[in-house]
């Protein structure tokens, strides 16, 4: 009988889809960002260039990106508008490349997709991300995350990483605006 589950244990764990097989995480970042409009009239899509940088703060119980830092570039369009007021824009559509490294140089690459305009401005989730490859310990490394606005104890986490985030190389110059904000991120991830 021990036999038998023996072997029924390894067909399932070779035959298992890979989701089953996957680790889930929780994590908080907070970042600051800096974004400027390249272009928009009423007749041509509005353009905005997005560059932010941040700290993670794992909420899982296997401190997956811990005290990791990231970077994220990328370019956001949305339908043409008269006003620039985010209250009044229309949701767009984005495609953010991230580098995320961990306090021992591994990192990992991936996407992020959505509107970061109007995940600032809700409360709702309207970015989501993978991961595509990585180095290290990440190296070949894959999954998918959503992010979701944290209003919770944002300001004391702030606060508690923003000596880290002042050690981390500034973005650069910038014209346009900028912004901090938290956000809860769920997913789970596999390494191959």
């Amino acid at each position: 009988m021990t036999r038998l589950l023996v072997i029924v244990s390894l067909i399932v764990l070779i035959l298992a889809p890979p989701a089953l097989l996957a680790e889930e995480f929780e994590c908080i970042e907070c970042s600051s960002a800096y974004f400027t409009n390249l272009h928009g009239e009423s007749e041509l899509p509005i353009v905005t260039i997005y560059k932010q940088r941040g700290v993670i703060r794992s909420k899982s119980k296997n401190k997956f990106l811990d005290n990791s830092t990231y970077y994220l570039e990328g370019m956001l369009t949305r339908p043409p508008s008269e006003n620039f007021k985010l209250a009044t824009m229309q949701k767009g559509e984005g495609k953010f490349a991230i580098v995320i490294m961990d306090t021992d140089g591994d990192m990992i690459l991936g996407y992020e997709y959505g509107d970061i305009a109007l995940q600032y401005r809700d409360s709702g989730s309207s970015l989501s991300g993978e991961f595509t490859n990585g180095t290290g310990k990440y190296k070949g490394i894959s999954g998918k995350f959503e992010l979701t606005k944290f209003t919770g104890e944002s300001d004391k986490i702030k606060a508690d990483l923003k000596m880290h985030l002042e050690e981390m190389p500034p973005l650069g110059p910038h014209i346009g605006y900028s912004y901090d904000m938290c956000n809860i991120v769920k997913g789970n991830f596999e390494i191959k």
